[in-house]
């Protein structure tokens, strides 16, 4: 299985981050050219964590997905959008070395827990907004295809998360360009979410509200709780809906 370790991504002229790559070469269940690229943002409040925390998306590579963990700037070294502008990099970056790598890019499913599921979620919303494409690799999309929002804040107008709301904007028009909730057109690719009743980070109503907001507007959507999951949880019933979820969109 060929492991692509520590690419080096260019985000800024002073910062350089990297990305690593899983292109499985033993395919127990159909050919490779066939499965989606996964795509894992990970949390951290946007001012911390690192990619090679583990992440629910990792489990498909023995199912024979290939699997693209990411890195973008944290909000202390470039205020937001930087981190939507680098994860839509990311996808286009995605397309770009499909064929390089061996995999297939046309089909993406993008997911991410915390904060890495508000910017999973951002990329859906702003599939065909093209502010947020800068820099290299613009002859491709950063479009995707599905999401997987584990606990992400998708709101942050209100005043329930005010400590991570600050973080991401500091007028109300910031957070609203960075919210998930309030960019809902009805175009969204298909959606799945997870939260845990107890999550003492980002409230549990939150995604509720979300996904009752995505299902109105006619969105294929799905929602999983976790009865007592904290900001964090192991659940084998989430991991089945998961489960079903990847393998439904990679029909």
């Amino acid at each position: 299985m060929p492991y692509y370790l520590d690419l080096p991504i260019k985000l800024s002229d002073t910062i350089t981050k990297s990305y690593d790559l899983i292109v499985p070469d033993i395919i127990p269940d159909g050919n490779l050219s066939e499965k989606p690229l996964l795509v894992s943002i990970h949390g951290g409040a946007w001012r911390g964590g690192e990619r090679r925390i583990f992440n629910s998306l990792e489990r498909f590579i023995r199912r024979g997905f290939p699997m693209l963990n990411i890195s973008y700037r944290f909000v202390q070294e470039a205020p937001f959008p930087a981190q939507l502008i680098d994860c839509k990099l990311a996808i286009r970056w995605a397309r770009a070395h499909a064929k390089k790598y061996g995999y297939n890019a046309n089909k993406i499913i993008v997911g991410g827990s915390s904060a890495g599921g508000h910017l999973a979620a951002l990329l859906a919303m702003t599939n065909h907004d093209k502010r947020y494409d800068i820099g290299e690799y613009l002859e491709y999309s950063s479009a995707v295809q599905a999401v997987v929002d584990e606990f992400g804040p998708v709101d942050l107008l209100g005043d329930d998360i005010p400590e991570l709301s600050a973080l991401i904007g500091d007028t109300p028009e910031s957070r609203r360009e960075a919210s998930p909730m309030h960019l809902i057109t009805g175009n969204e690719p298909p959606f799945l979410i997870m939260h845990g009743t107890a999550d003492q980070t980002v409230p549990y109503e939150q995604s509720v509200r979300f996904y009752e907001a995505l299902k109105a507007a006619g969105v294929e959507v799905q929602f999983h709780t976790v009865p007592g999951g904290a900001h964090g949880y192991d659940d084998i019933d989430a991991y089945r809906v998961l489960t079903d979820f990847i393998l439904s969109q990679a029909q």
